[in-house]
């Protein structure tokens, strides 16, 4: 049973290995980005207060809290907005 559990573990742990790479967003060219002036009013009525924000792996990346006031690392699809990766405050302790 132990190795079965070890197997498991082993499994979920490369699984999220690989989503944590992933992170990067897709290449699209500069001309269709999102401004991020725009970027940064859209992801704030998503309930975000922005401290950051800034261009990282492709992506719009935002420190800063959500709606929770929980910290987060949040990044986004330049293109079309759609979060890619995100943390929040448990990551940081």
């Amino acid at each position: 049973m132990k190795l079965m559990t070890f197997f498991a573990a082993a499994t979920l742990a490369a699984s999220t290995l690989s989503f944590a790479s992933s992170n990067d967003c897709a290449p699209h060219p500069r001309e269709q980005w999102v401004s991020a002036a725009e970027a940064k009013t859209k992801i704030e009525a998503q309930g975000y207060s922005i401290s950051s924000l800034k261009v990282s792996d492709g992506c719009y990346e935002i420190k800063g809290r959500n709606k929770d006031n929980q910290r987060v690392e949040v990044s986004f699809d330049p293109k079309t907005l759609e979060m890619v990766e995100f943390e929040h405050e448990s990551f940081f302790d």
